[in-house]
């Protein structure tokens, strides 16, 4: 088929069109600029994760071919952590592509040079599941690209996955019984050495099973009384449509027994977190509402029983905490 030059004028207004509309996504994630290589997704961050897990970053892709990953980027819905591992990917390939000759504009690749790629994928001393990862991204950034009249609609990758997903049993994933009851006895020990948001976290977790991320996502008002009850409100994401702001799931609890045990630990932990709030150590970088405002800790492996210590660097700082930092101290329990 033979295009004269009324069509590729149509094709490129239809390209600039759907540019276009992507850019205006912009506005609704960040205040960064499409030409950044570091996009701050600032007005999705409304959870206790430290701000990389909202941030892409492109310098690891090839300058050749680094526009159209950002236009890619501004045309997925998934979350920015998900987007910049696919990039990641990408850029692993953009890069083969562009250091085995000829190197190609992106409507040239072929199938001979992905096959090429699958090829070198199959070679590298990686697990099975990021081969596939990895394939996967390059298969959803060709399949995006077809959206814009530049592209054919035929892609160059093959249309199933050459990697198989692994799959991990999740009774693998699982602590055994006896470490479970002996956490418990461990954790309501009140003379071990545990900090009280540790306490706090362990017995949210193990009364009221919710994601890490959501548990220390709590703001300091979020236990309530009603009557001879309270409601423990924890922030979900997952069932909030994309909203900006989070769902609150009300959890009631009735005041006796264990559910005592649970309310009266959050409300030691409410008077310890504004204390640290209205001490000289906070700091404008925290978050001034979440309920798990402490100090930097951790725990003393030296010693046999559980001991915590405090960094001399840091005696005179505050951090919100994060998934990564709390599963790192449990971790650190482990060795106990």
């Amino acid at each position: 088929m033979i295009l004269n030059k009324s069509d590729f004028s149509i094709r490129k207004d239809n390209t600039n069109k759907l540019k276009y509309f992507l850019l205006c996504k912009i506005d609704q994630l960040g205040e960064f600029k499409f030409e950044d290589d570091s996009w701050y997704y600032r007005k999705k961050h409304i959870n206790s994760l430290p701000k990389g897990n909202f941030t892409i970053t492109f310098y690891q892709i090839p300058v050749k071919y680094r526009e159209w990953v950002k236009y890619y980027s501004l045309s997925c819905d998934s979350s920015p952590t998900t987007i910049h591992k696919k990039c990641l990917s990408i850029a692993s390939f953009l890069k083969f592509i562009e250091e085995h000759p000829p190197p190609s504009e992106l409507h040239q690749i072929t199938r001979l040079q992905v096959n090429a790629f699958e090829f070198h994928l199959k070679q590298l001393d990686i697990s099975e599941s990021k081969k596939q990862h990895t394939y996967a991204s390059v298969q959803d950034f060709f399949m995006r690209l077809t959206d814009f009249p530049d592209f054919s609609n035929v892609t160059p990758v093959k249309q199933l996955n050459p990697f198989k997903q692994s799959s991990i049993m999740k009774s693998d994933m699982l602590l055994p019984k006896r470490v479970i009851t002996a956490w418990d006895k461990a954790f309501k020990n009140e003379n071990l050495d545990i900090p009280l948001e540790l306490r706090v976290v362990y017995w949210l977790i193990r009364s009221f099973p919710n994601r890490i991320t959501e548990i220390l996502s709590m703001k300091i008002d979020s236990l309530k009384s009603f009557y001879s009850q309270y409601v423990i409100q924890i922030p979900t994401y997952k069932q909030n449509g994309g909203h900006p702001e989070a769902v609150l799931k009300p959890i009631p609890v009735v005041y006796a027994g264990h559910g005592k045990y649970v309310i009266d630990l959050l409300k030691r932990l409410q008077i310890q977190t504004k204390q640290y709030l209205n001490s000289p150590f906070n700091s404008a970088n925290n978050r001034q509402d979440l309920l798990f405002c402490v100090r930097y800790w951790n725990f003393n492996k030296r010693k046999k029983s559980p001991s915590i210590c405090i960094n001399p660097k840091r005696t005179d700082i505050l951090q919100n905490w994060t998934g990564f930092k709390l599963m790192n101290c449990f971790h650190n329990w482990l060795l106990y």
